[in-house]
């Protein structure tokens, strides 16, 4: 019926056909083909399509939303830990809790005073100098994040 394999694409799309779709877009390996299905499958709520079509359109941003969105938090941190975008690896290692990751950004761009105010309310020392050698320490190219041991607090009925 269509032989243009662009148009097919398009018609799968339009119809809600994710299967041609997907046979299309890997026929052609269009990044533009691979990011319309990503938005499309997502709309389907065909999480896994998405998935895949977003890391061969290599959307990293539209990649780790869906593994916000489906709790996938190892693959999350993974794809942190392969970016190069330091403003990339910061959001994203806020959903991931990685504190140390932050720290590492903010003193890599010479923000000092915001790596003491985030080492502060994450419970952390940052020290600037390595002088330290603490079991539960973070080295930071000179610099050290050490994170402070939590007190059990006591309960009332601990105190008798």
């Amino acid at each position: 019926f269509v032989t243009d394999p662009w148009i097919k694409f398009n018609l799968a799309i339009e119809s809600g056909d994710m299967t041609i779709a997907k046979e299309t877009a890997l026929s052609m390996n269009r990044r533009d083909a691979w990011r319309v299905l990503a938005d499309t499958a997502s709309k389907y709520g065909d999480m896994q399509l998405g998935q895949l079509a977003n890391s061969k359109a290599n959307n990293l941003s539209g990649l780790a939303h869906q593994c916000l969105l489906t709790g996938n938090m190892n693959t999350l941190q993974a794809l942190v830990d392969k970016s190069k975008d330091s403003n990339f690896q910061m959001q994203y290692s806020l959903f991931t809790g990685d504190v140390a990751r932050r720290l590492q950004i903010l003193v890599d761009a010479n923000q000092l005073p915001l790596a003491h105010a985030l080492a502060m309310s994450n419970d952390c020392l940052l020290y600037t100098s390595d002088a330290a050698d603490e079991e539960d320490s973070v080295d930071l190219g000179g610099r050290r994040i050490i994170k402070k041991k939590k007190k059990k607090k006591k309960t009332l009925w601990e105190n008798r």
